[in-house]
């Protein structure tokens, strides 16, 4: 299998919303394992040991049941009644990923507060193991396309595709049309509310580049923060062989000119990681802290840009490994945060 470690030059003029970008190809993984590792979604949950009914002190004459190794459904029986007072803050404290189990039916029926906060954890955590995904974002919210805004081009959160550059689908051919990038009120990851890129993928060594600029007069400080998070889906097409599409979230910090009349320096930072298989809400993520051989010459007091790229990988039909080329490809966007 071939793992795909290109570079690509994507240049756009900085009187736009895009900024200048080249890829360094800062660090990556040849598994995509980083995906759904970090986040919080589920990971904290006891709700189904006794601890989901130890607090309520009302379950204590019929919350017996609240206390057995289902502690979360413990509540659907009695405990719900018994602890309506005490019983609800142990489990909207422990009822998370427990109610993944059996938390989700506890206290549906008589729970009170406690069943239906378990209940919510439930539907969070239960996940398939992704403890990142569906969860609450770790550190601050960038951009999360919740519906607060009617408008279409509001709800995009100022996120265009970056054109330029070699094999970049924002840009038409005569082959193909240009990419495209909405807002999709029917989906996202933990709430609906997310981009939908329509790419046209066909061959290999292409891309697609999402991004929001802060531009010179809006430069942020992220000198406290470690990690750039994003959350992406791709719904259908791409590579249909064994050879994984890329995903790279980014961004660019801003180094005024030296001299007069000299020009300004934008150092990239980025993560490539191998798309993880399937067709579920996964989260990818570059580290924001440099060394040697990560990201050098970054200034994290004046962040000019952030985005991720959905890259078709290395390769070509005629390889072994590489059968078919790419397809076009349906691929959600959402929840860029920074911690």
């Amino acid at each position: 299998m071939n793992i795909f470690r290109s570079r690509f030059l994507l240049v756009a003029g900085l009187a736009g919303a895009a900024g200048l970008l080249t890829n360094v190809n800062c660090g990556g993984s040849s598994s995509g394992g980083t995906g759904g590792t970090t986040g919080t979604g589920g990971t904290t949950g006891t709700g189904g040991k006794a601890s989901g009914g130890t607090t309520g002190t009302g379950g204590a004459a019929t919350g017996g049941a609240g206390g057995k190794a289902t502690g979360g459904a413990g509540g659907a029986a009695t405990g719900g009644a018994g602890g309506a007072a005490t019983g609800g803050a142990g489990g909207a404290a422990t009822g998370g990923a427990g109610g993944a189990a059996t938390g989700g039916a506890g206290g549906t029926a008589t729970g009170g507060a406690g069943g239906a906060a378990g209940s919510a954890g439930g539907a969070a955590g239960g996940t398939a193991g992704n403890t990142g995904v569906g969860g609450a974002l770790e550190g601050t919210a960038l951009a999360t396309f919740d519906p607060s805004d009617a408008s279409a081009t509001a709800a995009l959160d100022g996120f265009v595709l970056v054109k330029g550059g070699t094999g970049n689908l924002a840009d038409a051919t005569d082959a193909t049309p240009a990419a495209t990038l909405s807002w999709d009120g029917n989906d996202g990851d933990p709430v609906k509310g997310s981009l939908k890129l329509d790419a046209p993928f066909h061959a290999y060594n292409e891309l697609v580049n999402v991004q929001h600029a802060y531009g010179t007069t809006s430069l942020q400080d992220w000198s406290t923060k470690t990690t750039l998070h994003v959350r992406v889906k791709i719904d259908s097409g791409l590579n249909p062989s064994t050879n994984p599409p890329g995903i790279q979230p980014y961004f660019q910090t801003y180094v005024a000119p030296t001299t007069d009349g000299g020009a300004a320096g934008f150092p990239f930072c980025g993560t490539y990681t191998n798309a993880t298989a399937g067709n579920g809400w996964m989260d990818y993520t570059v580290s924001l802290v440099p060394t040697s051989s990560h990201c050098t010459g970054l200034d994290l007091t004046k962040v000019f840009n952030f985005g991720v790229q959905v890259l078709s990988g290395g390769g070509a039909p005629a390889d072994a490994a590489q059968p078919a080329s790419p397809t076009p490809a349906i691929i959600h966007v959402d929840s860029f945060s920074v911690e």
